[in-house]
């Protein structure tokens, strides 16, 4: 095998005609802007670009495959299927060619003050791109596609560049009209300008090296694999899926997308890396291998696809339970360790055992408090995983749950995994932080209704995730009064005074008492202290220590950290009163919180 050069006209016709396809177990598309940026500059320097690396076809292509992106073949005859190299050719075709629907790539000169004397006249050239979108039937920005604007401001678009391109001369007329001054003049040095970048483009060299078509399919992998897992954006998950192609003859891409198809919901709880782990995780425990990078390589991956339906039907079960809990999105999910656990044991269990449903269940909301409220998987969570999901199903005999032994299983035992008291849980800082306690506290919260102080609407998934409406975190004592009592920033920012709520937010405050302060932000005036009251029980915050008095004279500095330290202590206890009831499988309500 060895290197052969092939011009960029050469690459584009092959990617027109559909002669060059990706196999479909290469992942998707993936530079951002500036690094395509970075490549359309380097090949106007006339700077390598790499090496791609192709599979040549016989008869039949080895691999089912897909387009590049931003192309519409011709013809389809495939000829060549690409194993490495196309983030570059995808950018360097769709820049070069304006395919993308969401940006413009264009080209200006700046000042080459190392080489004043090269062949553009002392400056090089230099690539920005501008995002584009549609409005009452139009592009924008709208002078990208005005020449005579463009060029006014120094830009010229990229495709003009393109071996393609045929429209230089109209553009470059519409750009200098007659009617200004030396137009002829100033059209001819632009001509000549673009036409030395013009003709690097056309005789770019991006080689490439051939595997010959009778190349085994699993030697053409191992390629693959090899060639990308030295590459920091190359995920488990991209290198499986060669593998489970190789297996199976399926796509684990089609997969995915059938399984946000099937359950939409799961888009909320982290990005595509995140969703990839989900899933990697669940097959790995359902193979009763640790879910990390070397369980999923020991994976029987056609197994892995036959178990796809049950995979599927236990993430629905997972994305359910968080949502009976108004665990809405992944902003307030406290941490994903415990999910693969809970879609795993649902996939094995939920089906076969319909009579015992409502034991499993609450097996399963014991077992997601625990992971979440104690620190048990603060540490080798992969490994910690696997133990519990083997000891949770050694504890599930023909659907039945065997409590008496099940605090054997390491996230049910208290002793070596307490649950946190109040004095944990005065410690723990602001939710945002992603402290999985912090946010376990909120969640907390959530579950327990947290109707919004304003208009006294419940917390559900449908608001929490509304963007036009969004919930914010909150002081309950504000900050500006607790800094001005003179309380260091790490105590204000606890998350006992913290709050998840929609009232209309004043930036500037003075001391004001804090429920008070509530009643006026929330524009309140017809709001009783009954109904507030209600309102403040349903987020586990007490009343009476909440509802204090401030002096306006004397020591009211003392007086508000004496009233603060006497509010969070007392919400404390009633957050480690609810971890009580969740950590038990059971319905978390106010009312059985804050008045039992």
């Amino acid at each position: 095998m060895k290197a052969a050069d092939r011009t960029l006209p050469d690459w584009f016709g092959l990617i027109r005609r559909g002669s060059l396809n990706l196999p479909r177990f290469q992942r998707f598309e993936a530079w951002e802007p500036r690094r395509i940026e970075a490549l359309l500059e380097s090949v106007l320097q006339d700077l390598p670009a790499g090496v791609a690396l192709i599979l040549n076809v016989g008869d039949k292509p080895r691999f089912d495959g897909r387009p590049l992106a931003h192309s519409t073949p011709t013809e389809g005859r495939i000829t060549e299927q690409l194993l490495d190299g196309q983030q570059r050719l995808t950018a360097l075709w769709a820049s070069l060619n304006d395919k993308y629907d969401d940006r413009t790539y264009v080209l200006r000169f700046v000042d080459d003050l190392n080489n004043p004397a090269n062949t553009l006249g002392g400056t090089i050239p230099d690539i920005e791109s501008y995002g584009r979108y549609m409005k009452a039937g139009k592009r924008y920005p709208l002078w990208l596609d005005d020449p005579q604007e463009s060029l006014n401001r120094g830009y010229v678009p990229l495709r003009l560049l393109s071996p393609d391109d045929e429209t230089l001369e109209d553009w470059l007329e519409e750009a200098i009209p007659d009617e200004v001054p030396e137009a002829k003049t100033k059209q001819k040095e632009w001509r000549k300008r673009l036409g030395v970048l013009r003709t690097r483009i056309r005789e770019f060299n991006l080689p490439y090296l051939a595997l010959p078509s009778e190349t085994a399919p699993e030697v053409a992998l191992d390629v693959f694999i090899k060639l990308n897992t030295g590459s920091a954006a190359l995920t488990p998950f991209d290198i499986l899926v060669a593998q489970v192609e190789d297996a199976t003859g399926t796509s684990l891409h089609e997969h995915m997308e059938a399984l946000v198809r099937d359950v939409p919901a799961i888009l909320r709880y982290g990005d595509e890396t995140i969703r990839h782990t989900l899933v990697l995780d669940t097959a790995a425990l359902l193979q009763d291998k640790v879910p990390n990078i070397a369980g999923y390589t020991r994976l029987n991956f056609k197994q892995t696809v036959e178990d796809w339906p049950r995979i599927t039907k236990g993430l629905a079960f997972m994305v359910g339970l968080l949502e009976d809990f108004n665990i809405a999105d992944i902003q307030r999910l406290p941490s994903t360790p415990p999910l693969p656990v809970i879609a795993a044991i649902a996939a094995q269990t939920l089906e076969r055992h319909t009579d015992d449903l409502g034991n499993i269940r609450i097996l399963l909301r014991r077992y997601m408090w625990r992971a979440f409220l104690t620190a048990r998987y603060e540490r080798s969570s992969k490994v910690a995983a696997l133990q519990d999901y083997r000891g949770i199903m050694e504890r599930l005999q023909n659907g039945k749950v065997l409590w008496d032994t099940m605090t054997e299983v390491p996230v049910f035992n208290s002793t070596q995994y307490p649950l946190p008291k109040a004095e944990d849980i005065l410690q723990q800082g602001w939710p945002t932080r992603q402290i999985v306690l912090s946010r376990a506290l909120l969640a907390l919260q959530l579950a327990c209704g947290a109707d919004d102080l304003a208009d006294g609407g419940r917390a559900t998934v449908a608001n929490l995730t509304n963007e036009k409406n969004k919930r914010e975190y909150h002081h309950l004592f504000p900050d500006a009064v607790l800094r001005e009592a003179g309380l260091p920033k790490d105590k204000i920012y606890r998350a006992v005074n913290c709050a998840l709520i929609t009232w209309r937010t004043n930036r500037k405050i003075s001391a004001k008492e804090p429920a008070q302060y509530l009643l006026e932000r929330a524009e309140a005036s017809v709001l009783g202290h009954d109904e507030l009251s209600r309102r403040l029980n349903t987020h586990l915050i007490p009343v009476v220590e909440f509802n204090v008095h401030i002096p306006n004279e004397g020591d009211w500095k003392g007086a508000v950290i004496e009233a603060y330290e006497r509010f969070t202590q007392s919400r404390a206890q009633l957050l480690e009163k609810a971890i009580n009831v969740a950590a038990e499988g059971m319905p978390v309500s106010y009312e059985a919180i804050v008045k039992g």
